[in-house]
């Protein structure tokens, strides 16, 4: 019977292998033959067992011969997650702030951002899951967790992690982390809860987690720069919010941060991740910067704005404007019944790269909404636009 530890255990000894408390959890298993797969796209694995090539190979060389490529493959799945692990095991805490363990996705983990191809690969199999589930209505990851025999539970773990999921002897259990989700039906909740089903239908991400019988908890709604949590970030945004819908919605509300809280609040989706979304649907020229309470976070431009050369914004906040709404939202300020902040800018004072008083120097609105424990986020575009 498996020891419960409580949450100043886990921050004594950090993620163990093995046991870890699950509170008000009932397993559910799954049918014969009804394994972890995603149900049309399969991403490719650069490891595949061969046929041999000898026809009087008996039993004993096929079986040495295939646990040869499964100590490849897990090699190449898990080399970075057993590092970390070690790296973990031997400290007496896990320190605030650092990056998830679980990380262990080799080429996964080494570049900065998703390429294109892949990109696309994982939005069609979130978006192709989302329908197959939910062809009209707003989505409900649990209701997809459910249907996939992944239990789930939510629990209070200090602020080491959004969301785990662990594998144990083929099945899996998603944590929540109600220090960080604050409730268990929060649109953080549900974006995290679609960025665990995005490492369970993601086949590299699964196979690693089946092929250790590990646990990996995640920095969730783009936090990580990790690249194995940016592609289940990617799979969840695009769970929740398939493109038809974004397009479909993001025409008839209004601009800015008025018709993406709209749009967060119709889908249960995150300010957050509704606010990249919009931008990167290019629905007409506009940036958001995300601030956390320390300082610049991120950055996405649209695709028309970058187009006009525009690369850089300011990333120090001792050079915002002291009435910029930006600033504003970081003072706890009352809200006005917009629910954001908003002034009038200029481009210049936003983008370096543009000369004050030049033809570029336009005028622009900023929108600012305060993300409490998590920061500002920052909302620009031309106000004649």
């Amino acid at each position: 019977m498996k020891t419960p530890l409580s949450a100043a255990s886990f921050e004594l000894c950090g993620p163990q292998v093995g046991s870890f408390p699950r509170q008000n959890t009932t397993w559910k298993k799954r049918s014969a033959g009804a394994g972890p797969r995603s149900t049309r796209f399969r991403m490719s694995s650069p490891i595949r067992l061969q046929p041999s090539t000898h026809r009087g190979e008996d039993a004993l060389d096929q079986r040495r011969n295939r646990r040869g490529v499964l100590t490849n493959l897990t090699n190449h799945l898990r080399e970075l997650l057993v590092k970390e692990t070690k790296s973990l095991r031997s400290q007496r805490t896990w320190k605030k702030g650092c990056e998830p363990i679980g990380s262990g996705l080799g080429p996964i983990v080494t570049k900065k951002w998703i390429s294109s191809a892949r990109e696309q690969e994982i939005s069609e199999l979130a978006e192709h899951i989302a329908n197959e589930y939910f062809p009209d209505d707003a989505i409900d990851p649990v209701a997809i967790l459910d249907a996939k025999g992944i239990s789930h539970s939510f629990g209070f773990y200090g602020d080491y992690f959004d969301g785990m999921l662990e594998c144990e002897s083929g099945d899996f259990h998603v944590y929540g982390n109600l220090v960080r989700l604050e409730r268990s039906d929060s649109p953080r909740a549900r974006f995290t809860l679609g960025h665990e089903l995005g490492h369970y239908f993601i086949d590299e991400h699964r196979n690693a987690l089946l092929a250790g019988g590990l646990r990996h908890p995640s920095r969730c709604n783009y936090e990580s720069r990790l690249l194995i949590e940016r592609e289940a970030d990617q799979f969840a945004s695009h769970l929740l919010l398939p493109e038809s819908r974004l397009l479909r919605d993001g025409t008839r509300e209004p601009k800015g941060l008025a018709g993406i809280r709209s749009i967060a609040s119709k889908n249960g989706m995150s300010m957050t991740a509704t606010a990249i979304r919009y931008v990167r649907a290019d629905i007409f020229p506009c940036t958001v910067i995300k601030w956390d309470t320390n300082g610049f976070g991120w950055k996405w431009f649209s695709h028309s704005v970058r187009e006009s050369g525009i690369r850089k914004t300011i990333e120090n906040r001792s050079k915002l404007p002291p009435d910029s709404a930006t600033e504003e939202a970081f003072s706890e300020a009352a809200l006005p019944d917009s629910g954001f902040f908003s002034r009038g800018s200029t481009a210049s004072t936003w983008f370096p790269y543009v000369a004050r008083g030049s033809e570029r120097d336009a005028i622009m609105l900023e929108e600012a909404i305060p993300l409490g424990r998590f920061g500002v986020l920052t909302f620009l575009y031309a106000a004649d636009f």
